[in-house]
Order: structure tokens, then C-alpha cells, then sequence
């Protein structure tokens, strides 16, 4: 499908548009009756306003996406190797930020006592 909208326009237009029919028997999309659907379009002027507030957010959750593919790749080389013994984290000096250091000793460190 060709345009001249934006497509993150066009993503949610098309999702304000019902393209179900079901006037039949087993309700569907109909080409017909998707065709025949009409909606309404903005000046340019407010698409490209809409077009700005929206692309930062794409960009960004995209971003978050490969970022959280990369972690759980990761997560998933070294969790094997943790449990497993191979990697071992004894002589590592691991800062805690202050919001997670605590006085009292944790219930499995009791438990282990």
C-alpha cells in the first residue's frame, strides 16, 4: 500500500478502523466492505506535529527492544554457567548501591546460618 502518511500514522488509523464484517455468517475481514470504509485525514500540517511527538517514542522502544534482546542473550549464556559452577563469582568485588545494602542479614543467609 502506497502513501504519503507517515506510518506511524497510518499504524493507528488503521487500528481505529473496523475492518471485521459481521453481517456474515462467520465473521471476517471482507475486502469489500474494508474498502469501502472511510476515515478522515488531518492537514499535513498537525500529521507532521503528530509525526514528531510520535517518532521519538518508536525510536526509543525499539531501542528498549534490542537492548532487552541483548540482556536476555546474556542472561541466558551466563545463567548456566552460574549455576553450573563454571563461573564463579567469589572473588568479585560487587558495589551495591546504597538502596540495597542493609544492616540486617537476609532470610536466606539465616537460613544458611
Amino acid at each position: 500500500m502506497e502513501s504519503d502518511l507517515s506510518d506511524h500514522f497510518l499504524y493507528y488509523l488503521l487500528h481505529s478502523v473496523n475492518f471485521i464484517n459481521n453481517d456474515a455468517a462467520v465473521p471476517g475481514l471482507n475486502r469489500k466492505q474494508a474498502y469501502s470504509n472511510e476515515v478522515l485525514v488531518s492537514k499535513s500540517g498537525l500529521i507532521e506535529q503528530f509525526e514528531e511527538l510520535v517518532k521519538p517514542l518508536y525510536d526509543q522502544k525499539k531501542s528498549l527492544i534490542k537492548m532487552n534482546d541483548n540482556l536476555e542473550k546474556t542472561k541466558n549464556q551466563l545463567l548456566p554457567r552460574l549455576i553450573s559452577g563454571k563461573l564463579s563469582v567469589e572473588n568479585l568485588d560487587i558495589q551495591l548501591p546504597p538502596s540495597m545494602q542493609s544492616d540486617q542479614p537476609d532470610r536466606a543467609d539465616e537460613a544458611a546460618a
